[in-house]
């Protein structure tokens, strides 16, 4: 061995390590996870819109077909609770024995617009119909909470200028 030569002296000085992971790897997955979440999310919102629409059209038609009987009764006995009870004492009753009355019997209805919004409180499917009564043209907006299998009549809407006129 040389005495002149001595060997370098150790660097103390930090140096990290390269990463194990590179950078374009972790954006691949991350791309692919948002991806996959994304198109996850609009499959769950087309699932509860075919099945809101599933419910909601038998629902509708049980309604109009009770409605025309004059079977406010079991239309508040089927209702999600609260419906029927939610003014004083048989004003729903009251409600919708006036829309039958003044509107007459139903002909026609078309589903327009329709949502579903799921929360703590339960799945809400919202539906707006287009519906030719007798005496003349209606929208209708049904709020429906899922319970089972089933929807029950949450909140009714019925707007036409035939109430006002007879």
């Amino acid at each position: 061995m040389d005495p002149q030569y001595s060997p370098p002296a150790p660097s103390l000085s930090y140096q990290p390590k390269e990463p194990r992971i590179q950078v374009k790897f972790l954006w691949k997955w991350s791309l692919l996870f948002v991806l996959v979440l994304m198109v996850w999310g609009m499959w769950q919102c087309g699932s509860a819109l075919r099945m809101g629409a599933q419910l909601a059209e038998p629902a509708v038609m049980q309604f109009h077909r009770q409605l025309d009987a004059g079977q406010y009764e079991a239309i508040c006995n089927q209702a999600a609770e609260g419906f029927c009870t939610s003014g004083t004492d048989g004003e729903a009753m009251r409600f919708l024995k006036g829309v039958h009355e003044k509107l007459g019997n139903t002909s026609a209805a078309k589903r327009g617009e329709m949502n579903v919004n799921s929360g703590s409180n339960g799945i809400f499917v919202t539906a707006e119909y287009d519906t030719t009564f007798a005496i003349g043209q209606a929208v209708e907006t049904f709020t429906w909470i899922k319970s089972g299998g089933t929807l029950k009549l949450y909140r009714y809407n019925v707007q036409s200028n035939a109430l006002f006129l007879k």
